[in-house]
């Protein structure tokens, strides 16, 4: 039996005009929303490329500086220039500079027991479904606050630190494909997002670290979809780093 070669795909980087993003994303919501700018990128580059064809991606907006745009995607740079070109409407192409986007191909093969950096946001939750059949989506910590007894979180005993919780979460789904070395939460906030037409609050969690490649065709795999929920709002892309030795050990 013939097995079939790996399918190619792509890692993406486009420099994006931060203040016609600001104009951009102000469009897609009502006035007493939040700005959600993962929003705001979903159906830009739905309208530019297609839906879902760069996704996961990852906004970088630093204070100072070139706001800019990853993904993955199994089209080049020269192929999405080309489908914007034909497709794109006009007005997106005042946030995102098509001419500049630039794109490599990720690795066919990775190798087993390869150690390698990241860098990850996710929206670090479960789902859960009541009596009554509806499934919600709840922060992971408060999950694991819900199996500690009234009494002890009231004097905080035995309350493990968000962190902890998180960690728990972000190892659960690397496995199979690859296991967790040292690590460290970057950043943590609660923000609110615009899902669905409704108003949803959550956390935000930006990870780095190190991994182990356990099986990788998995990992491969894990790597072009992402991780966790949201994918296509701007969480879960794996971006691969070298590894660092200044990380705490999880």
């Amino acid at each position: 039996m013939t097995v079939a070669a790996p399918k190619p795909f792509y890692l993406l980087h486009a420099p994006l005009n931060s203040r016609q993003l600001m104009q951009w994303t102000a469009g897609q919501i009502s006035e007493r929303q939040t700005p959600d700018y993962g929003l705001a990128l979903h159906r830009l580059l739905s309208a530019s490329f297609g839906k879902g064809v760069v996704q996961p991606f990852r906004l970088f907006s630093p204070r100072v500086g070139q706001w800019s745009l990853y993904g993955y995607s199994d089209h080049d740079a020269q192929t999405l220039q080309n489908i914007a070109r034909d497709c794109a409407p006009p007005e997106t192409a005042e946030v995102l500079d098509f001419p500049q986007l630039r794109s490599k191909e990720m690795p066919l093969h990775f190798q087993a027991g390869k150690e390698i950096g990241f860098d990850v946001l996710v929206h670090p939750t479960r789902r859960l479904r009541n009596n009554t059949g509806k499934v919600r989506e709840k922060d992971a910590w408060l999950c694991k606050l819900d199996e500690i007894p009234e009494e002890n979180r009231k004097a905080r005993e035995g309350v493990p630190p968000r962190e902890t919780i998180y960690l728990e979460w972000l190892r659960e789904r690397l496995q199979p494909a690859a296991s967790l070395g040292l690590c460290q939460m970057k950043d943590f906030q609660r923000i609110r997002e615009c899902r669905n037409g409704r108003s949803v609050e959550g956390p935000r969690v930006t990870f780095q670290g190190n991994l182990r490649i356990e099986e990788p065709g998995a990992f491969r795999a894990l790597l072009r979809k992402g991780i966790g929920r949201h994918r296509a709002y701007g969480y879960g892309m794996i971006l691969l780093r070298p590894v660092s030795k200044k990380l705490e050990t999880v």
